[in-house]
């Protein structure tokens, strides 16, 4: 009785792991800065939370307005405001007055939703980089925001707001689809 024997012969086997790893590598790099970009890029929508004023916006006074300002107390403060109707302040460094001609307004996110931006710290914060070759870390708040984890997670007076757990599950699949294609032969 015959025994049948199969030969399979594969044409220029070497250098084929180290193509895999190439691959494997760049995948792994190219994955972590797509999830860097989309926890920053989640974080570019108008909330849909509490909207509280944050301060005001303000300009230099001219000479012109100077000669109808009225001012007074009220309430331990001292309350200017120009024959136009405009509020008026000291400003900073107090060595002039800004008339107040409007206020900067933030809308927060409600629980669920990814943080929105109101000074760029958070989202400025968000870095990926390079542990090893197939190893790359995404991080967020390292050192300079100290509330990043608290966003993500929650506190015990606030509901969590994630931003990068779901790019993570966003990217997942599209990871997982281009190793198997870049371990095929």
């Amino acid at each position: 009785m015959l025994t049948p024997t199969i030969t399979i012969i594969v044409p220029n086997l070497t250098g084929l792991a180290e193509r895999v790893r190439e691959r494997v590598a760049a995948i792994v790099e190219a994955t972590a800065h797509a999830t860097e970009a989309d926890v920053k890029a989640s974080m570019q929508h108008s909330g849909t939370g509490r909207t509280y004023r944050i301060g005001d916006v303000t300009r230099r006074m001219r000479l012109t307005e100077r000669p109808g300002m009225r001012v007074w107390a009220r309430q331990g403060q001292m309350v200017m405001r120009t024959a136009g109707g405009y509020r008026a302040k000291v400003n900073a460094a107090g060595t002039g007055v800004n008339i107040v001609i409007g206020a900067r307004i933030h809308r927060a996110s409600a629980p669920g939703e990814p943080p929105t931006i109101d000074t760029s710290a958070l989202v400025n914060s968000i870095r990926s980089h390079r542990l090893s070759q197939f190893s790359w870390a995404v991080t967020a708040g390292s050192g300079e925001v100290g509330y990043a984890k608290h966003l993500e997670y929650g506190t015990y007076k606030m509901a969590p707001r994630p931003y990068m757990r779901p790019a993570l599950e966003r990217a997942r699949h599209a990871f997982v689809d281009a190793i198997r294609e870049a371990v095929r032969p």
